[in-house]
Formats: structure tokens, C-alpha cells, sequence
């Protein structure tokens, strides 16, 4: 039988604590901390901050121009059918944009162009729920960061769908005029502008 030694255990407890450390140190946000406002480390600008790392993120950054060129109506169809895409809180536009991409498949509405967006090299872009839009025009429009679209044809759409009655048998989707601030349904688009989590 091997012989276990104090110092054997305190040399095991270095390399495992060293492990973790190395691990924590590379899954909280690539190892730095930022403030909202901050450049992003895929080129774009911070504008959420959760407080902690949990659940594989603990930022928001958006991209530092829009998406939109080429872009068409959320869906492929002029009457956008349903996708499921219903939530609206921080952290559902991921999954948000997923369910939409499952549902229409090809084509170049947002939430296919925010998922095949490559800024600073990164493959993780979605466009934003309702509420991470909200976030983005208060914490960045308003204070003049992100080269976002001006004047009276500044309507940004999100992936949140608002419509879950039995009004319309297609969708409708929650987008915000940032020159106003209001938030709105909406069947087309004008602008898109993708995020990440991390």
C-alpha cells in the first residue's frame, strides 16, 4: 500500500486549487471585468453587467454597428407565422433566437443574420429579447455609444413575439423606436443590431 505524506496531500491541494482557479478565472467573462459602456472583447459595447458569472454569462455586449443591410421581415413570409419565441426577460434572446431559426429555417430575416454574425471573431450573436433591447437603447443609445440609427426611422426590432392571443394568426414582434423610447408591436423591421452573452 502507497504511503500518503502531508506534503503529498498539501502538493495535491496546490495543482487542484491552481486547476479551479485557472477554470473560474477563464469562464467569468474571459478573465476581465467591465463596466457598461466598455469596449467588448468581440469589438462591440458592454451595456448589461449581471453582478456574477452564472449560467455561462455574466455580460451583455452588443455589436458596434447594425445588422440590418439585406435584411427582411423577421420571418420569410409577408405575414410572419408564430415561432414560440415569447420570452422577453434578460437572458431570452438566445433562446429566443434559436426557437426562430428552427421554425423558418433559410433566409435573411434578423435573427438568422444577428446568428451568422462574426464580429471580433466571435460565433455566439443573437438578436435581443425585448427587455435586453430595452437595456441596450437606455444604457448605450442615450448616452450616445453605438453608432445607432437616428431620426424618425430608428425602429429596432427584438426576438420577442408579442402577440399570443387569437387576434392574428401571425406574428407580431416587440421592437422600440429609439428616438422616442417607445416600445411597440410591429410586423416589419428596420434596424437590427445582434449581441452576445458573456
Amino acid at each position: 500500500m502507497k504511503k500518503v505524506t502531508l506534503t503529498g496531500i498539501l502538493v495535491s491541494l496546490v495543482i487542484l486549487f491552481g486547476i479551479i482557479s485557472f477554470t473560474s478565472v477563464e469562464g467569468k467573462a474571459e478573465g476581465k471585468t467591465y463596466k457598461i459602456g466598455d469596449c467588448g472583447p468581440a469589438g462591440g459595447w458592454i451595456f448589461y453587467d449581471k453582478g456574477e458569472y452564472s449560467d455561462g454569462w455574466q455580460y451583455l455586449e452588443a455589436a458596434p454597428n447594425d445588422q440590418s443591410k439585406g435584411a427582411d421581415k423577421q420571418q420569410n413570409d409577408r405575414r410572419p407565422r408564430r415561432t414560440g419565441a415569447t420570452g422577453t426577460e434578460i437572458g431570452t434572446g438566445k433562446s429566443n433566437t434559436k426557437r426562430i431559426i428552427s421554425a423558418q429555417g433559410k433566409g435573411k430575416y434578423a435573427a438568422k443574420i444577428c446568428s451568422e454574425y462574426r464580429g471580433g471573431g466571435k460565433k455566439d450573436w443573437f438578436l435581443p429579447s425585448k427587455d435586453e433591447l430595452i437595456l441596450m437603447y437606455q444604457n448605450l443609445y442615450l448616452h450616445g455609444i453605438g453608432e445607432f440609427a437616428e431620426g424618425d426611422h430608428d425602429l429596432y426590432i427584438s426576438s420577442s413575439e408579442g402577440n399570443d392571443g387569437e387576434e392574428y394568426d401571425y406574428c407580431l414582434t416587440w421592437s422600440l423606436w429609439f428616438y422616442s423610447g417607445k416600445i411597440t408591436l410591429s410586423q416589419g423591421l428596420l434596424h437590427v443590431r445582434a449581441i452576445r452573452a458573456f
